[in-house]
């Protein structure tokens, strides 16, 4: 995995062949601050993500689910297992298949606010809603990026 510095160099080279396409009389040689800092920001920004093929953090996989991926952590004993980040919204009472959550739902006018939460795909191939890490998970550094 490259590291800020690197992908910050990897931000330059790009942002130089986009100078040399914008002006061909460009002498390759100046860069402005604001180039040299948006480099090094996104580089930095870059190397903190969870990429494919790549163990990291819980903060990325955290971040990574925000994005919209599903992660797991290599380590997990369950074959099979990984989280994804169901997104808040509003559910109609009709979409209701509890009566308790339909009755609350009725009485909000036909419709209640379902926050979004972290659910775990189990090896038994049940869902959980609402999963929540253990300290194991949160300091581990096996998490990665998967494609069920």
């Amino acid at each position: 995995m490259m590291n800020h510095d690197e992908m910050a160099e990897e931000y330059i080279r790009a942002r130089e062949k986009q100078k040399r396409v914008d002006n061909p009389e460009w002498d390759g040689t100046t860069f402005t601050r604001g180039d040299m800092e948006t480099c090094y920001v996104c580089g930095a920004m870059d190397s903190e993500m969870l990429h494919d093929g790549q163990t990291g953090t819980f903060g990325q996989a955290i971040a990574a689910l925000k994005r919209g991926f599903k992660v797991a952590r290599e380590g997990w004993n369950g074959k099979g297992m990984w989280l994804w980040l169901k997104q808040e919204t509003m559910v109609k009472s009709e979409w209701c298949h509890d009566q308790a959550l339909k009755d609350i739902a009725d009485k909000n006018g036909g419709q209640i606010y379902a926050g979004g939460c972290i659910c775990l795909k189990t090896a038994q191939n049940t869902i959980q809603s609402g999963w929540n890490p253990s300290q194991p998970d949160v300091l581990a550094t096996d998490w990665v990026l998967v494609n069920p």
